[in-house]
């Protein structure tokens, strides 16, 4: 079965996690750790993206990653590679070091975001390695504590949480140490969001449309753009650029049922006739969940 593309334009937020080959333990001794951070701040350097999250288990890591001109490919790609070189060459060994390609979500519901971020800082609490997210070191969670906008920029969710910082710090300690579900995302989801007054449905509606069209069954373009809108002429006039208030209620419906069916942006921009960034600010303007 092919590959379904991922979901790429500038802006995206991304859930990036990815494990060792056979569940081996890729990240066992801490200097393996430094090695792996050290590449990611390089990166950071060269790429233009913005680290919001991570944390780095003995077998796999997870990542909140704010893109912006460098696609979130590009910069997990070098930094697996450069980390396989160097584990091969440590340990004399050879083959695969990471499992498969990378998995990656792209997240836009804000109560959903923070959920993600306490569930990131707390994996090695639910793995029993430590009690408190305070005894380990491996996560960003240190930068969100001390509000560090350094290798990690834990302000795009601290001011989420509220425009005043001392607030927010506040919100965020409560977050990572009220009691929830470890064992089970979507009931500490469920607690979580009714304990700080989160969106709990949007959550849900987010988590629940995770699962996207089986490549190879989706309809075509053309048959999605007629369950929106059965008047060709009308999408004629849309492709050679006219503008009307009804033509903006179309296309976005249209990029809602394209994504979810695995199209990417160029795809959809290809069949509208206009550019990539285009359908980018839509989505971004119009709050559209690329995975819905």
């Amino acid at each position: 079965m092919p590959r379904p593309p991922r979901i790429i334009y500038s802006g995206a937020i991304y859930h990036i996690y990815q494990r060792g080959n056979n569940k081996e333990d890729i990240f066992k001794e801490e200097e393996y750790k430094k090695f792996f951070l050290k590449q990611l701040k390089n990166l950071n350097i060269r790429f233009d993206f913005n680290i919001l999250a991570y944390a780095i288990m003995s077998n796999h890591y997870h990542f909140l990653i704010k893109t912006g001109d460098t696609p979130i490919s590009d910069i997990i790609f070098n930094l697996n590679n450069i980390y396989a070189k160097y584990y091969n060459e440590k340990l004399n060994r050879s083959g695969h070091v990471f499992e498969s390609r990378f998995n990656s979500k792209v997240v836009l519901d804000d109560a959903y975001l923070i959920c993600l971020l306490r569930y990131i800082h707390r994996n090695p609490v639910r793995a029993n390695i430590v009690k408190s997210v305070d005894e380990y070191r491996w996560t960003s969670h240190y930068f969100y504590k001390n509000n560090i906008n350094n290798f990690v920029y834990p302000s795009f969710i601290l001011n989420i949480l509220s425009n005043n910082l001392k607030d927010s710090l506040k919100i965020y300690n409560n977050l990572m140490m009220e009691e929830g579900d470890d064992s089970n995302f979507k009931k500490d989801l469920e607690i979580i969001c009714k304990k700080f007054s989160l969106n709990l449905e949007s959550s849900l509606s987010f988590l629940n449309l995770q699962d996207l069209a089986e490549p190879g069954k989706r309809p075509s373009l053309d048959e999605i753009w007629l369950e929106v809108n059965t008047n060709k002429d009308e999408l004629h006039l849309i492709r050679r650029g006219f503008k009307r208030r009804n033509f903006t209620n179309y296309k976005v419906e249209f990029i809602k049922k394209a994504l979810k069916q695995n199209y990417t942006i160029t795809e959809i921009a290809k069949f509208l006739n206009v550019s990539p960034s285009a359908v980018s600010k839509i989505i971004i303007r119009k709050d559209i969940n690329p995975t819905f």
